[in-house]
Formats: structure tokens, C-alpha cells, sequence
């Protein structure tokens, strides 16, 4: 039987984790639900990287959730330690441009994003990200080779392999080019 986390009384489920992270210490793992509250996730990414602490696939999940909870400092931190022990963890870069994109260091981000394209160059959404950091730096041309970039990469998806965000990250994709557009023709 599967008992989902959101149907968990309120407690149990932190409670419930720690038991699982201590009494399986032998095969301990963080495994955290996506609709887990990130200061659950948090106190679970804490406990396993107590007992692992080179593991740095928790650390690198540990960091995106202070992103999400608005801890740049800490998130900061996790994230280039990450990076400081593989130097081609892409998601890493990309998290460590979002960070500085929340923190309006667009040129900062710029320089990240890029990290991440040299490791990953066909991904679609860092080029997204790096548009929109060309874009709040006013780099309107680099911003359009960026989003045309990803709206590129993103239509070489393999009809096999699209996934359900598909048709949602094409429409953001070719908004952003729009709106991109339209305000240059605005000036």
C-alpha cells in the first residue's frame, strides 16, 4: 500500500522520515516528494548529508531548496561546493545563474548560464534563462539569439521523447521572442 505524503497527518510525515533515515541507515537516501513542503525536504537533505556528506547530488538538491525558500546565501553555498567537487554539474550552474538572477545580477547570471551551456549546449531552458538574463541587462539582440536558441533545441525534442511540459515551454518560448520583439520595435 502507498500512502501519499499530502495524506499524511500534519507531523508524521517529518517524524516518519527521520525514522526511515535512521532506521535504514545502511541504504539511507532522501527521497523527496514533489508536492513535500521544501522545509521538510530541507531537515531530510540535512539528515543525509550528515551521514554522506560528499554526496553531492543531495547537496545539489539541498541548495535548490533554499533557492525556493529564498535562502540565496545558503543556497549559494551548496551550489558551489557542488560545483567545486564536479566542475561539469550543469544543474548547479544553472542554479547558481537563477540565484543571481533573483539577486538582479543579470551579467553575473549571464556568466553562469553560459558555464552551463559549454557542459550542455543543447539544453533548451538554460538558454531560456540566459535570454532572460541577457534581456533584464537590456542585451536585447542577445537576448533574441537566446530565446531563438531555445526555441530551436526545443523543436529538435524528438516527437518520442516530448513530455508533458512540451507544449507549455514552447508557448513561453515563443512569448518570450514576441514580447522580446515587440519592445524592440516599440524604441
Amino acid at each position: 500500500m502507498i500512502v501519499k505524503y499530502e495524506n499524511l497527518p500534519k507531523g508524521l510525515a517529518f517524524f516518519l522520515s527521520i525514522f526511515v533515515l535512521f532506521g535504514l541507515s545502511e541504504v539511507a537516501y532522501a527521497h523527496v516528494e514533489p508536492d513535500m513542503p521544501d522545509s521538510v525536504a530541507e531537515v531530510e537533505y540535512l539528515m543525509l548529508l550528515d551521514m554522506k556528506p560528499g554526496d553531492i547530488e543531495t547537496r545539489y538538491k539541498l541548495g535548490m531548496v533554499y533557492y525556493r525558500q529564498k535562502k540565496y546565501e545558503e543556497a549559494a553555498d551548496q551550489l558551489i561546493s557542488v560545483v567545486k567537487k564536479d566542475p561539469d554539474h550543469f544543474h548547479a550552474y544553472e542554479g547558481l545563474g537563477q540565484i543571481k538572477t533573483a539577486l538582479n545580477d543579470h551579467k553575473g547570471a549571464i556568466e553562469l548560464f553560459k558555464s552551463a551551456i559549454n557542459i550542455k549546449p543543447e539544453d533548451n531552458h538554460i538558454y531560456y534563462y540566459l535570454g532572460m538574463a541577457y534581456e533584464s541587462a537590456g542585451m536585447f539582440v542577445e537576448a533574441a539569439g537566446a530565446y531563438n536558441t531555445a526555441l530551436k533545441n526545443h523543436e529538435s525534442i524528438p516527437q518520442t521523447s516530448r513530455d508533458g511540459h512540451y507544449a507549455n515551454d514552447l508557448a513561453r518560448f515563443q512569448k518570450a521572442i514576441k514580447l522580446l520583439d515587440e519592445t524592440n520595435h516599440a524604441k
